[in-house]
């Protein structure tokens, strides 16, 4: 298993990515695609997943 910094949960903060808090970590698939539950128990009210890539963000 591999955890990441979630960049949505963290463009708001102050400290550097690097510096994890708990609800910021995702983990990968096999796909190398993953959803951040944080961020996807927000953004589900509008009915959309939010999926995080190594590449950046995008909605489905």
């Amino acid at each position: 298993m591999f955890w990441f910094v979630c960049d949505v949960c963290s463009a708001g903060l102050s400290r550097p990515a690097t510096n994890l808090k708990r609800h910021n970590k995702f983990l990968f698939n096999e796909e190398q695609e993953h959803s951040c539950w944080y961020c996807e128990r927000d953004f589900n009210r509008s009915n959309n997943v939010m999926i995080h890539t190594a590449f950046g963000t995008k909605c489905i």
